[in-house]
């Protein structure tokens, strides 16, 4: 086969196969041989993240040509041809190959080249919009069904209140506000995954929060499973919400217990780690800088390849039916991910796995070593508050809430007849929002028309799914105050006299 013929056969297998990688690099490596001087005594072979595919007859080469496979500046592989036998020198003192079989080698490892970058960049455009669509589904599922659990748990907190003296019914009620919970901790897990839960970071202790966990840990964990903590020393501090860091980090640990049925060890490693252009060029969505890194190791049963590649999948469980939702991991990467970090994940089989979180450095934001106890507050007040939701039933449960802790009323169902109200001069202590409403005004335009009238007027948010609305590059701004349904009626009378003290 003339080299030129192989060079075109090569760039075809590249550019229009939809085979898997190997397949098409062993289609390759076979047909090399043929395009060579001394095809008789001629083998290839091409190496591709340490899979190799060979010519037939192949045997280690007594002269070989090697040409790197180049992937965004890392090595991929290579691709080698060579002879088994001396054979007359013909390239004009250029030693045992050709010219144009050095062009040719060079030609076919960078077609291959182009051939991994294209698949690499399709992958991440198809995840990429994997996450938009799971995103804007569990966003839209989230707020409706936030909505519901709202009046779920309300009303069954309230019944389980008035049946005190009922221990035949009282049950049913705390079974509800359980299975109610439940509902919002998956939906909030959804949210996590898709990148669209509200987080506030602040600079954290990551060395100080891991020690903190230390008996959460023992008593989660049992008694069964050893725990380890090497925590690096002059870490820095990092900017990460720390209630949720704790909710990931006791995820990672939970799943390396289920890994561990009979019993091992549990590690979690903290250091800092720099990350340099060239190392994050290796990973998608990886800015170089500082870092701070947490690991958490276990020697379980480990998981195969295939495992892994889909460990962070929503709902991909390896365990059995009722035994997880299959959201843990997920929720810990889209919740590292928006937290604008990183995570790789390593294993082998039957000797554990590896889950690295690469955290922000926090620089330029002040640190509290001890949050400041808040005196007692009152479960309630005489304050009149403009009560605004779109849906009709989570409106009326809130409004009877407000009026039992005392405060006074007023419900519109969308930000127009509110507007209206306000403009009307009536005078209120505090606005209570929903974000997401129909109707061409959300809650953020709906606070800006409302301190336009009434620059003094304080504002609580409230939703099940918060948008960009509220958010700042994918995060609470400490200036807004939120309240996530669904809630209980004493997170809602906390949060009302917490709003009205701060103003």
């Amino acid at each position: 086969m003339d080299p030129l013929d192989c060079l075109y056969r090569a760039v075809e297998l590249t550019t229009g196969d939809a085979r898997p990688v190997d397949a098409i690099c062993a289609d390759i490596a076979s047909l090399l041989p043929a395009s060579l001087l001394h095809d008789d005594v001629a083998v290839a072979r091409i190496v591709v993240d340490g899979r190799e595919q060979r010519s037939a007859s192949w045997q280690t080469p007594v002269a070989a040509l090697r040409a790197p496979i180049r992937v965004d500046d890392r090595d991929f592989g290579f691709v080698e041809v060579g002879v088994n036998a001396a054979r007359p020198d013909e390239s004009g003192g250029e030693g045992p190959f050709l010219r144009e079989e050095r062009a040719l080698v060079n030609a076919v490892a960078t077609h291959i080249a182009r051939m991994i970058g294209n698949r690499r960049m399709a992958e991440t455009l198809i995840q990429s919009e994997r996450l938009r669509s799971v995103g804007e589904l569990t966003g839209g599922v989230a707020h409706d069904f936030n909505n519901l659990l709202t009046i779920i748990l309300g009303n069954a907190e309230i019944l389980a209140e008035r049946l005190e003296e009922r221990p035949d019914l009282r049950p049913l009620a705390e079974t509800t506000m359980s299975a109610a919970e439940r509902g919002a901790e998956l939906t909030s897990r959804l949210l996590s995954f898709a990148r669209r839960q509200v987080l506030a970071p602040a600079a954290t202790d990551i060395n100080r929060l891991v020690a903190s966990m230390g008996g959460l840990l023992r008593r989660t964990l049992g008694e069964q499973i050893e725990i380890e903590t090497l925590l690096g020393e002059g870490l820095r501090l990092s900017l990460v919400d720390a209630p949720r860091l704790e909710n990931a980090l006791l995820n990672l640990c939970i799943n390396a217990r289920d890994a561990m049925p009979q019993g091992g060890r549990l590690t979690v490693e903290t250091r800092n780690v720099d990350i340099d252009a060239d190392e994050a060029a290796l990973h998608d969505d990886f800015e170089p800088g500082r870092y701070v890194m947490i690991a958490v190791s276990d020697t379980g049963t480990g998981m195969t390849p295939e495992v892994l590649a889909r460990a962070f999948d929503p709902f991909f469980t390896t365990k059995d039916v009722g035994k997880g939702s299959g959201l843990g991991l997920s929720m810990v990467y889209g919740f590292v991910k928006q937290s604008k970090g990183h995570l790789s994940a390593e294993s082998v089989p039957g000797a554990g796995a590896t889950i690295r979180l690469y955290l922000p450095e926090a620089t330029g934001v002040e640190f509290t070593a001890e949050s400041v106890p808040h005196a007692p507050i009152p479960p309630g007040g005489t304050e009149k508050i403009l009560l605004v939701e779109d849906d009709d039933l989570v409106r009326e449960h809130v409004q009877a809430q407000l009026k039992a802790l005392g405060y006074r009323v007023v419900a519109m169902a969308n930000g127009p007849d509110a507007v209206a109200i306000l403009r009307t001069g009536e005078d209120f202590d505090l606005l209570f929002t929903d974000v997401v409403m129909p109707g061409g005004m959300n809650g953020r335009e709906l606070a800006d028309e409302a301190r336009q009238l009434r620059p003094d007027l304080p504002v609580l948010f409230t939703s099940g799914y918060t948008e960009d609305a509220i958010l700042i590059e994918g995060r609470l701004d400490s200036s807004v105050h939120l309240l996530s349904k669904p809630y209980r009626r004493q997170e809602l009378a906390t949060k009302i006299r917490d709003v009205l003290g701060d103003c």
